[in-house]
C-alpha cells in the first residue's frame, strides 16, 4: 500500500468524500512540488560552497563549528516574529 493509498483509506473511514480527497492530494502535490523547486534553487544557488565543504570534508573527514564557519560564515540570526 502507497502513501496515497494509505491516507485515501485512513480518510475513507473518516466519511470524508472523494471530492474532498482529491483536492487534498492537489494540494498535498502542489506542496511537494513547491519544496521540491526551492531545495533545487537552493542546491543550485550554493553548489560551490557544498563542493568547498565536500573538499574540506574529504581531505579532513570532519570538521569542527569554527572550522565550519570559516568555510560557510556565521549563521545569521533571524528576529523571531
Amino acid at each position: 500500500m502507497d502513501v496515497a493509498e494509505w491516507g485515501k483509506s485512513y480518510y475513507e473511514q473518516n466519511s470524508v468524500s472523494q471530492d474532498t480527497l482529491s483536492k487534498i492530494d492537489v494540494e498535498v502535490k502542489k506542496l511537494l512540488e513547491t519544496a521540491r523547486k526551492k531545495a533545487m534553487q537552493t542546491l543550485k544557488e550554493k553548489r560551490k560552497l557544498l563542493d568547498v565543504i565536500a573538499q574540506e570534508l574529504l581531505a579532513k573527514e570532519s570538521l569542527d563549528g569554527d572550522e565550519f564557519e570559516a568555510l560557510v560564515g556565521k549563521k545569521e540570526n533571524k528576529p523571531s516574529l
